[in-house]
C-alpha cells in the first residue's frame, strides 16, 4: 500500500522517527510484513490496514491528503503530536 510510505515523505518533522518507520515498512505489504504502528484485519480481499498509530512522532502541520486514500481504517492514534 503506497499511501502508507507516502506518509513518511509528506512529513518531515518526524526527525529520527522516521528513520525506524522507513527500517521497518519495508515492501508493498503493511499486513504481510512487520509493519510497525500499522494494524490489520481479515476482510472480504484479505488482509487490511484498518489501523494507524502515529502518536508521539512529533507530527506537526496538516494531515497529508494520503490518509484518506486508505479505504477501511477505522483508528489513526494522532496523540502526542502538534
Amino acid at each position: 500500500m503506497v499511501e502508507l510510505r507516502l506518509l513518511l515523505v509528506a512529513c518531515p518533522a518526524l526527525h529520527d522517527t522516521r528513520s525506524s518507520l522507513q527500517a521497518s515498512w519495508v515492501g508493498d505489504d503493511p499486513c504481510g510484513g512487520n509493519w510497525a504502528r500499522v494494524t490489520c484485519e481479515q476482510g472480504r480481499e484479505g488482509l487490511q490496514v484498518v489501523g494507524l498509530d502515529l502518536s508521539l512522532l512529533e507530527f506537526k502541520g496538516p494531515l497529508p491528503e494520503t490518509l484518506g486514500h486508505i479505504e477501511l481504517i477505522k483508528s489513526i492514534r494522532l496523540d502526542g503530536n502538534e
